[in-house]
C-alpha cells in the first residue's frame, strides 16, 4: 500500500471503531459526541497508520538480514516444499503493498460489519423483551415506573426510562456475539492479506494444492533437504 492508501485503510477502521463506541457507550447526539467520534477518529487512525509502516519497516530488515533461516511449507498436514524467511519477507510484503488486496479487505470487513448488524437487529430485540421481562419480576415498581414513562410518551422521559436498558442490552449483546467469535465464528471474516500470501506460497512451492496452510520454523544451520529457489 501507498502512503495515501494506509491513510485511507486506517481512517476507514478508525471511523468504523469510534462510531460502534459511540453507539455502544454514549447517547449525546449533540457536539460532545460528534467530538467522541472525531477525538477517536484521529487517535485510531494515527495508531494504525503508525503499526502498520512498522510491520512493513520489519518485513523490510527481514529481507535485507538474508539470515539463513528456512520455513516448512505444509498444506493440509503434508509438506510441500520450504521457503526462505527472505522470500517469505518478501511475499509477505508484496501481499501487504498490493492495493487490491486492501480493497478486497476493507470490502470483506464491510460485509462483516453487515452481519454483525443483522446479528444485533434479531438479538437486541430479543434481549430486550427479555430484560424487561425479567425487571417486570424483580423490581415490578420500577418497571411499572418505566412503562408510565412510556405511556405518557415524553421523549425526555422515555429517554431517561428506557435508555439505560437499550445500553445494557446493547453492551450484552456485542458481548455475546464477541464470545462467539473467540469460539470461531468468524461472521464471514476472510484475511486477504494471508490469503494472497498463500497463493504465493503455493506457487513457490509447485502446488495447486488449496486447504490450511502452516508455516514450521527452521532453525538456522540446519541444511534444506529441498529448497524451492
Amino acid at each position: 500500500m501507498t502512503g495515501s492508501q494506509r491513510w485511507g485503510v486506517s481512517i476507514i477502521v478508525a471511523i468504523t471503531v469510534a462510531l460502534l463506541s459511540q453507539l455502544a457507550f454514549y447517547t449525546q447526539t449533540d457536539g460532545t459526541g460528534l467530538a467522541i467520534v472525531a477525538g477517536l477518529t484521529l487517535l485510531i487512525s494515527v495508531g494504525f497508520k503508525f503499526l502498520v509502516e512498522r510491520y512493513d519497516a520489519g518485513l523490510t530488515q527481514r529481507m535485507l538480514a538474508r539470515e539463513p533461516i528456512y520455513w516448512e511449507v505444509w498444506i493440509n498436514g503434508v509438506s510441500v516444499g520450504l521457503v526462505s524467511d527472505t522470500q517469505y519477507a518478501a511475499m509477505q510484503q508484496h501481499a501487504y503493498r498490493d492495493g487490491r488486496n486492501a480493497l478486497a479487505q476493507v470490502a470483506n470487513i464491510g460485509r462483516v460489519a453487515l452481519a454483525i448488524a443483522g446479528n444485533l437487529v434479531i438479538v437486541v430485540p430479543l434481549l430486550a423483551f427479555w430484560a424487561a421481562v425479567a425487571l417486570a419480576i424483580l423490581a415490578p415498581e420500577s418497571f411499572a415506573s418505566a412503562a408510565l414513562q412510556v405511556r405518557i410518551g415524553e421523549s425526555g422521559a422515555v429517554a431517561t426510562a428506557v435508555g439505560p436498558l437499550l445500553r445494557a442490552t446493547f453492551g450484552i449483546a456485542i458481548a455475546t456475539l464477541f464470545g462467539i467469535a473467540l469460539f470461531g465464528h468468524r461472521f464471514g471474516f476472510k484475511n486477504c492479506f494471508a490469503a494472497a500470501v498463500g497463493r504465493m506460497l503455493r506457487r513457490h512451492c509447485n502446488t495447486p494444492a488449496e486447504g490450511d496452510i502452516r508455516l514450521e520454523r527452521i532453525m538456522p544451520n540446519v541444511a534444506p533437504a529441498h529448497s524451492n529457489s
